[in-house]
């Protein structure tokens, strides 16, 4: 069950931006000593990203896909921004490294990985999974696929912007590069059924659990209820089973 994070860490220094992406991270070392990823919300496009992102990093970690724990980092101003541990031993941290390195064939079990990804991102609604969203990580000399950035998630699939739901957005980033990163490994359909299995499964307590660690001002509480309300009211089960048919019968996979 997630808990709330009483005392947010607070930003020492901003160290540098990370990528060029509209949500314009920055790596930044904390009042801990350790080094984070922050993000702070970006409107128009993306104006719900702190909220997004720790409520999707929270559910994948509760159904057990390799993503980061999510946080809550105070910056110097006061405002409270998403934060995730910057992960020392990537090899791979922008698209050309990341892809390269899938490509390569040499990621251990990355049929099953990206599979699992892949079925949580349709879940999700997350239409913008591109290889500079892994990570490739060093672990014990074996290469391992990890998920980052859910910033262009809805906050359910039922608020999704008209036309960007990946389970029907065919030409998604998602959907098509999805096809490329698992070509040498092969997908792996069980796992991705297991793990929208998992979410089909998961309480609605947890989701509440995870929504009382998010900062009051990151969401409405009109955006609370509607989170709690597709999760408990039957949206969730409706798109577990639409993905589920469509894993099983080849249409999403």
């Amino acid at each position: 069950m997630s808990q709330h994070q009483l005392f947010p860490k607070r930003v020492s220094a901003r160290l540098a931006p990370v990528g060029t992406g509209i949500t314009a991270p920055w790596w930044i070392r904390a009042d801990d000593g350790l080094c984070y990823i922050i993000k702070d919300d970006a409107p128009p496009s993306a104006p719900s990203v702190r909220a997004c992102e720790y409520l999707w990093s929270a559910v994948a970690r509760s159904v057990g896909l390799p993503a980061p724990t999510p946080e809550v980092i105070e910056d110097v101003t006061g405002r409270l921004l998403f934060g995730s541990r910057r992960e020392q031993s990537s090899i791979g941290k922008d698209h050309a490294t990341c892809l390269l390195h899938l490509l390569g064939g040499q990621v251990h079990e990355a049929g099953k990985h990206l599979s699992r990804i892949y079925a949580f991102d349709l879940f999700c609604g997350n239409w913008d999974r591109h290889p500079g969203n892994y990570l490739i990580i060093n672990e014990t000399s074996a290469l391992v696929v990890f998920a980052i950035d859910f910033s262009h998630a809805p906050m359910h699939p039922g608020c999704a912007i008209p036309g960007f739901d990946p389970l029907i957005l065919f030409n998604s980033a998602t959907r098509v590069w999805f096809k490329t990163v698992v070509a040498p490994y092969g997908p792996d359909v069980a796992s991705a059924t297991e793990t929208v299995d998992r979410l089909a499964k998961l309480p609605v307590a947890e989701i509440e659990a995870i929504l009382t660690s998010i900062p009051l001002d990151w969401l409405s509480p009109a955006d609370r209820d509607g989170i709690i309300v597709w999760w408990r009211d039957g949206g969730c089960k409706a798109r577990a089973d639409l993905l589920l048919k469509g894993l099983k019968d080849g249409t999403y996979i």
